[in-house]
């Protein structure tokens, strides 16, 4: 309600005795509304609870009627006591439960409710067909989720493992565009790797020259990290000449390589013992020569040969585990 009192709410006017009397006369006729409509309250909970109670007595005559009148003590006699028998055990093989018809619809109704207050109150429990075995840890899996959230920002990825499959590493680099820099193998780190514990005999299965493939500019075609500046590669594989060649005769290309610019570090480490590259006369070779001087920082290996332990120790440890030959190792630790 708007008077010229409305400009004094929220201060600290003091009112005069004018204003006192006439604030008076505006809250009489709410003051007995407030208390009517206290009243009507009482008496409406007064009421309320007085309808609970005659419901109550209600439900108290009809339930015990309904009982009798239910669908269940409506089955025929012969199919009640079939019922009856059936959910009864008897006290001998041969022999009929001795009890009144009257405990059949009983017997039934607990047959019926218990199952179902047990599925409503408690996980239903389904046997599971597949083996009791825990499944096999991927480091690869923690990567590909942390990629799919901050792979937008990443500019250097280091993968310190033994191998890459072309699934994974494809998935990762489509997660990272702005990628600048990728490590993959264990032939590039600063530290000391950890100590070998065990080793997998999966490790002696080379890798293909996918991962090489994903990253090689193909004409009309878009590809993966157009920003990639430096590659570093050592992992035990057998990569054709022709496959590096083409990678890094894409990747110095003004014209594939667009505004992402040409590569300037290739690394590739554990080549084939017969690779043509990765001695000293591979800095006179005519296939790389254009690539060195389009200022190309290159590096070719092979990997060192010698013979493995031929007899592994066996140790504590998952069936297949050993202790490794010189030259072997495995790090999951993720970079």
């Amino acid at each position: 309600m708007d008077t010229h009192l409305s400009q004094f709410y929220g201060t600290n006017h003091v009112p005069s005795d004018t204003e006192l009397l006439e604030i008076e006369k505006l809250l009489a006729p709410h003051n007995a509304r407030l208390s009517q409509l206290g009243k009507d309250l009482e008496e409406a909970e007064a009421k309320i609870a007085r309808l609970k109670k005659e419901r109550e007595d209600v439900l108290r005559v009809i339930k015990p009627l309904k009982s009798l009148s239910s669908l269940i003590r409506r089955f025929p006699r012969e199919i009640m006591e079939l019922i009856f028998t059936y959910c009864m055990s008897a006290t001998a093989p041969n022999s009929r439960p001795a009890f009144s018809i009257c405990h059949a619809p009983l017997a039934l109704l607990r047959s019926i409710t218990t199952p179902r207050i047990r599925e409503i109150n408690y996980q239903p429990f389904f046997q599971s067909s597949l083996p009791n075995e825990a499944p096999q840890f991927s480091p690869a899996l923690p990567l590909t989720s942390f990629l799919q959230r901050y792979g937008n920002r990443t500019e250097v990825l280091s993968v310190n493992l033994p191998t890459v499959s072309r699934e994974d590493l494809q998935s990762w680099l489509e997660c990272m565009p702005a990628l600048k820099q990728l490590t993959l193998g264990q032939g590039f780190q600063f530290a000391t790797p950890p100590p070998v514990i065990s080793l997998s005999t999966d490790f002696e299965t080379s890798s293909d020259d996918s991962c090489i493939d994903l990253l090689t500019p193909k004409q009309d075609q878009p590809y993966l990290c157009a920003n990639l500046k430096i590659f570093r590669y050592s992992i035990k594989s057998r990569i054709p000449v022709d496959t590096i060649l083409a990678f890094l005769t894409a990747r110095t290309d003004p014209l594939l390589v667009g505004n992402g610019g040409i590569v300037e570090e290739v690394s590739i480490h554990q080549l084939p013992y017969d690779f043509p590259f990765g001695d000293s006369s591979d800095a006179e070779d005519e296939r790389i020569k254009s690539i060195r001087e389009a200022g190309v920082r290159l590096s070719f290996k092979k990997s060192v040969y010698y013979q493995s332990n031929p007899a592994p120790s066996i140790i504590d440890g998952p069936p297949g585990a050993f202790i490794p030959g010189p030259g072997y190792g495995v790090d999951f630790k993720l970079f």
